[in-house]
């Protein structure tokens, strides 16, 4: 018999019995049949208690921690995103004024280079 702890680990280690265990868990009926598939006697209850369990050992996030998260930015990463974008484009205008890619009719340098 599997043990709840090793069920879990197969779960999340396979993406099919990931969703597999997503579309069970939609009734207690289902959920019950997917853990008798796979060899573990547990109740969908104590499937429950299990994972709140495990959420728990989580914790929450600390500041930092929400501060790296995908789409989060910090007043650093901003200041250096700002700058190397200026260089760069200083750069470039720089490299189409010297190659004599400047274009513009009333003296303004174009960033068009070609690299």
């Amino acid at each position: 018999m599997a043990t709840l702890d090793e069920l879990y680990t197969r779960v999340l280690a396979d993406e099919a019995e990931r969703a597999a265990f997503a579309e069970a868990a939609k009734t207690p009926e289902g959920l019950s049949a997917f853990l008798a598939q796979r060899g573990c006697d547990a109740a969908p209850g104590q499937v429950a208690e299990f994972l709140k369990a495990k959420t728990a050992d989580q914790g929450e996030m600390s500041d930092a921690e929400l501060d790296s998260v995908a789409g989060g930015c910090n007043t650093m990463e901003a200041v250096h995103s700002t700058l190397s974008f200026g260089i760069t484009c200083v750069a470039f205008a720089t490299a189409s004024w010297i190659a004599g890619d400047s274009k513009g009719d009333d003296g303004q340098i174009l960033c068009d280079y070609k690299y």
